[in-house]
């Protein structure tokens, strides 16, 4: 396993002067962090958007968070939100959208917005039409400005939740990413 400080030097090294999407494997699951400046790439938002909206956040590839420069944060979120529309058009009643696993699965995650909500964290749900608790169905939400303590930033989300984490310099996104534990 590589330490922080050679992560960081291999960061810095490939990505100071052109940052686009990264993908990150830290260990025993995949701990994807995803990392855009110079305007974002429509492509790039596409793969994240599909990498953690796939059986509804619940796959080993899906990113635990974004890394997106400030400027281009709202940006950002249009663009995933176009990438659910278009590809998740049906209500929460049709069959192109997976179910929560369990009952207790989509608790936790109901838990944890309603944690990022009264910490003051902005919910955005992408898609209101794929809402159904009763089936299940929780609709891809992305969490701005959550606090660094939350379970959600802390924990594997499994489900269809994506922080959006901001930045101004490039040295503060590695830092973020070389700070937190590998897991």
């Amino acid at each position: 396993m590589d330490d922080p400080a050679r992560l960081r030097r291999v960061f810095k090294t490939r990505l100071e002067d052109f940052a686009r999407a990264v993908n990150i494997d830290f260990g025993h699951r995949p701990r994807i962090e995803t990392l855009l400046a110079d305007g974002v790439p429509v492509l790039n938002v596409a793969r994240i958007a599909a990498g953690k909206f796939l059986n509804a956040g619940q796959a080993c590839i899906a990113p635990d968070y974004a890394l997106v420069h400030e400027a281009e944060r709202d940006a950002f979120v249009a663009l995933l939100r176009a990438y659910v529309t278009q590809h998740y058009p049906a209500p929460a009643d049709g069959g192109d959208y997976a179910s929560i696993v369990d009952d207790a699965q989509h608790a936790r995650l109901c838990a944890w917005l309603e944690e990022a909500r009264a910490a003051g964290a902005q919910i955005i749900s992408l898609h209101d039409g794929l809402q159904d608790p009763a089936q299940r169905k929780f609709a891809p939400t992305t969490v701005l400005d959550a606090p660094d303590s939350l379970a959600l930033m802390r924990e594997e989300i499994f489900g269809p939740v994506l922080p959006v984490v901001t930045y101004r310099q490039f040295d503060e996104a590695v830092d973020y990413v070389t700070a937190r534990a590998r897991p």
